[in-house]
């Protein structure tokens, strides 16, 4: 999006407008507010945002995603790497079904 299209955007947008910028559904963009994933106001029925806010929003989320992908990329340390290697082995494995050993069966075998 350049320039010239953010200045020609509304003050407030409704869910339709904020879809077509996000290119999403609208159903998407109700679920995300639902989940307080982007800030929106309901009004009656309606869903409505402040255009300013929500590019702010927009930009903080995608300056904090920048972050922990170059957070992922950055090399461990040994003494991480270690600490690292010592919960995993001190992490019990889950247990597996309801309870009762894999070898014994609640039903008796058929003979022929």
């Amino acid at each position: 999006m350049d320039i010239q299209t953010l200045s020609t955007l509304p003050a407030v947008m409704d869910v339709g407008q904020v879809a077509a910028l996000l290119h999403c559904t609208s159903i998407r963009v109700s679920e995300l507010v639902e989940r307080n994933e982007l800030p929106g106001s309901k009004y009656g029925r309606t869903l409505m945002f402040e255009t300013r806010q929500l590019l702010e929003f927009m930009r903080a989320r995608a300056l904090r995603e920048i972050a922990e992908r170059e957070e992922l990329r950055r090399p461990k340390s040994d003494m991480a790497l270690q600490v690292e290697a010592r919960v995993d082995l001190n992490t019990p494995k889950p247990a597996r079904g309801r309870g009762r050993p894999p070898s014994v069966s609640p039903f008796p075998r058929a003979t022929s």
